[in-house]
């Protein structure tokens, strides 16, 4: 499985997730590591039961594993 991350953690965040969730039904493709977002009130929290919020644009851009957005 190949790590994937979503940049934002608002509605169409949660609907990303699910379809990836949907796709690992059928086969299991990827790896939701969680959610970024710069807002700094939801650093951490959790995103409905897909993931947390892990960090932002920062975190993102220094991440040091390979990672589809």
């Amino acid at each position: 499985m190949k790590d994937i991350a979503i940049f934002g953690a608002g509605g169409l965040s949660k609907e990303i997730a699910s379809l990836l969730e949907r796709i690992n039904k059928v086969e299991e493709l990827w790896n939701l590591i969680g959610f970024f977002d710069d807002n700094p009130q939801i650093q951490g929290r959790d995103v409905s039961h897909y993931g947390k919020v892990i960090g932002n644009i920062d975190t993102l851009n220094s991440w040091q594993t390979p990672l589809a957005i």
